[in-house]
């Protein structure tokens, strides 16, 4: 054989080697990817390398979307059991809670001062957002509905920097 035919040879071989190793460490990405033993690991080590003030979250945990739907599930489940509890029929009022005006006009104002804050203040945190989040839910429907929107408008227009 060739000198020319022996270095193709070599090329071709040490080309197969790398293919080889790059799917056999891809299989072993894909099988800690899949693990949720070493999910949790990953999301200890975050945690603790964290602010103690600020939670972590970490990528590959609960999307945030399919924790929104455990959080709905959560809540329609717990109001369905008072309402089954307490034997009040369901109807379709728009409080969550039977609560007086003032009280409603109250929590609109105390979530509308955060909301005006964390502007001021520029950044919120994901702890931030969900308290605030939780404020919002307690509003009427007319109230959380006014509450989102000036939250989605703060956040698309870059006054508040922050996650939905």
């Amino acid at each position: 054989m060739s000198k020319v035919t022996q270095l193709v040879m070599v090329i071709v071989t040490v080309q197969l080697g790398a293919i080889v190793l790059f799917y056999a460490k891809l299989g072993a990405v894909e099988e800690r990817l899949a693990s949720p033993s070493a999910t949790q690991a990953t999301e200890t080590e975050r945690i603790d390398l964290g602010s103690p003030q600020v939670p972590v979250r970490v990528v590959g945990t609960l999307p945030s979307e399919e924790r929104l739907r455990q959080i709905i599930r959560e809540e329609l489940k717990d109001q369905l059991s008072d309402l089954l509890a307490g034997g009040r029929s369901i109807e379709a009022d728009d409080t969550p809670s039977s609560i007086s005006e003032a009280e409603l006009g109250l929590q609109q104002r105390r979530a509308s001062e955060q909301l005006q804050y964390y502007a001021s203040d520029g950044r919120i945190s994901e702890l931030e957002m969900e308290q605030l989040e939780m404020e919002i839910a307690n509003l009427d429907a007319a109230g959380r509905t006014h509450m989102l929107r000036q939250l989605t408008r703060a956040l698309n227009s870059g006054q508040l920097e922050g996650r939905l």
